[in-house]
């Protein structure tokens, strides 16, 4: 199909202190939002998670908008 193509991308996820005892979980909910969300850079269509790090570090001072 013209148009599509396929990027990889190492991502940092932020996600609620309340939702750090299951990384996984939460970065797969995130990833699950943006499917077919529409911006300017284009729209995910598909993801393949490769997780490295499954330890959430709490950062202080970092607040939602």
């Amino acid at each position: 199909m013209k148009g599509l193509k396929v990027s990889h991308a190492n991502l940092v996820a932020y996600v609620h202190p309340l939702k750090s005892n299951n990384i996984s979980q939460a970065i797969l909910h995130e990833l699950s939002s943006l499917l077919f969300k529409f911006t300017l850079e284009g729209v995910v269509l598909a993801y393949d998670v490769n997780i490295l790090d499954k330890n959430a570090n709490i950062l202080f001072g970092i607040h939602s908008v």
